[in-house]
């Protein structure tokens, strides 16, 4: 015999999921290491930086960004490639723990 009150819980979890599929996406990061003037000098640096940073967690990628023109100055960064930035953070702490500087920008 049918009490007249649905069970179906499908709703409500339906309507949950919609909440947390609207939760704001993530905007990803870069850490940059260093920046030089010349890309023979980036790619010197790179190759450091590398070896410095082999066995900090979490891991990172470098790469040697496109160059950047400022004031006439013509500047090679190296930085990750993009992370969420709790891992950015947490890397860029550990990066200093080391005695190598690093900041935290937003994707441009």
């Amino acid at each position: 015999k049918s009490t007249g009150v649905s069970n179906d819980t499908s709703l409500a979890t339906a309507s949950q999921q919609s909440q947390i599929n609207k939760k704001q996406p993530v905007e990803a990061v870069v850490i940059q290491i260093a920046s030089y003037m010349s890309h023979e000098h980036a790619k010197r640096g790179m190759i450091h930086f590398e070896e410095a940073l082999s066995d900090i967690t979490p891991p990172v990628i470098l790469q040697i960004e496109e160059p950047v023109i400022n004031n006439g100055s013509t500047y090679f960064r190296i930085s990750t490639i993009p992370m969420i930035p709790l891992e950015a953070r947490t890397a860029c702490n550990n990066m200093k723990k080391k005695q190598i500087g690093c900041i935290l920008r937003p994707l441009q």
